[in-house]
């Protein structure tokens, strides 16, 4: 048995293709990719048919498939989902058709004879991004994430939701006219300006495209410390999605 990690697909498996992923055409089922968070496929609140597609093509590769949680998931799905045993720990099946796995918060599991602990989600970052675009391009061309990717995040807010802090409105040099539109889960407010230019404030609606419950519960924390001690501690490897809030002011 073989195991693979990969992470933050984001519902986009260009690099499953044979051609990104040529060692993945000689597995089998015996076989494990992990996604290491963002698996991003069970994002609206009821099934999809693009979500069926993409079950169905993920279920087509020879070689079997486990996720965590990232920050960009739909955390409620992924808790209704079927709990059942395997890997010696629990984990959540996405239904008969798709014996696709989540592994769970504060699990241990054992594969291929190595113990590892998982602990997936993280603090999103993205909530709240902003900064200037061309105007007539926001006009010309359908709004998509790449439009934003070069726009700095705002600072995070404290107070997390779909409201706005009116401090991200005031700006002098930017006409008092306010634009509110949705576009691909996100909530725009656009300040037009002089000259063709415009800010844009962007944020990830809450429970559309951004969920509280992206951050271990200290029940799950809890649960987690419970099943390390069971395995005194010890363990081979911990997959997660991020690391801790010390590690990234560190080096990050």
């Amino acid at each position: 048995m073989a195991i693979f990690i990969t992470g933050d697909v984001h519902a986009n498996f260009d690099k499953l293709q044979c051609s990104q992923f040529p060692e993945g055409e000689k597995l089998t089922k015996e076989d494990l990719l992990i996604i290491t968070g963002d698996f991003g496929v069970l994002w609206k609140d009821e099934p999809t048919r693009r979500e069926f597609n993409l079950l169905e093509w993920l279920e087509s590769r020879p070689y079997s498939i486990a996720f965590i949680c990232g920050n960009h998931e739909n955390h409620f799905r992924l808790q209704k989902l079927k709990k059942i045993q395997k890997f010696g720990g629990i984990v959540g099946r996405i239904s008969d058709s798709y014996p696709i796995w989540y592994l769970r918060r504060g699990e241990v599991y054992t594969i291929q004879d190595k113990k590892i602990f998982t602990m997936g989600g993280a603090l999103s970052r993205d909530i709240i991004i902003s900064g200037e675009v061309k105007w007539k391009k926001l006009l010309d061309l359908e709004f998509e994430e790449s439009l934003l990717k070069n726009i700095p995040e705002a600072p995070i807010i404290k107070k997390y939701g779909n409201a706005i802090h009116p401090r991200y409105l005031h700006n002098g040099t930017y006409e008092k006219k306010v634009r509110h539109t949705i576009q691909n889960g996100r909530r725009l407010i656009i300040l037009e300006k002089k000259k063709n230019n415009c800010f844009v404030i962007a944020c990830r609606l809450l429970n559309q495209s951004w969920w509280k419950r992206e951050i271990p519960t200290s029940n799950e924390r809890k649960h987690g410390l419970e099943n390390l001690e069971k395995h005194n501690n010890t363990v081979d490897y911990i997959i997660s999605h991020t690391t801790s809030k010390a590690v990234l002011d560190e080096y990050a």
